[in-house]
């Protein structure tokens, strides 16, 4: 019973984590979209930004949802594949993009911030990840040793 109160404080933290890095991010995509929404790109940037506040939006609220319903968390775990994918692709539109970075510079910026942020949080999440599988296959070797 110990551990699972533990895994729910656990949880409750790294959702208010979440909730507290991802807001001032949600926010400024909203200010920089409201400025720049009606100046043309090359590349569909605002697009790729409406995209990623709807879709951190959505995250959040499942987030939020899912610590309460768990089959919630499959959602969830298609969400993120769904975001990998459309940061490569944002990322694809921002290197080819020719003069957004001219016309919109704040846009330019922020689309590159964006996906400079996410893939660092997923390359984190990746290592986090793999350091646990190494963590616990250690205590499991360690555990078979002791019988």
């Amino acid at each position: 019973m110990e551990d699972a109160d533990r895994s729910k404080k656990v949880t409750i933290a790294s959702l208010l984590c979440y909730v507290l890095l991802a807001s001032p991010l949600i926010i400024a995509e909203i200010v920089i979209l409201a400025r720049t929404y009606n100046n043309p790109c090359d590349k569909p940037l605002q697009t790729f930004i409406l995209v990623c506040i709807v879709t951190q939006g959505v995250s959040v609220l499942f987030g939020i949802i899912g610590h309460f319903v768990p089959p919630v968390k499959n959602i969830l775990a298609v969400f993120g594949i769904f975001f990998i994918v459309w940061m490569g692709l944002g990322a694809s539109w921002i290197a080819k993009s020719n003069d957004c970075s001219a016309i919109v510079p704040d846009l330019y910026k922020l689309s590159l911030a964006v996906v400079i942020i996410y893939f660092a949080m997923i390359g984190i999440a990746f290592c986090v990840g793999i350091c646990l599988v190494c963590v616990g296959g250690a205590v499991l070797f360690a555990k078979k040793e002791d019988v």
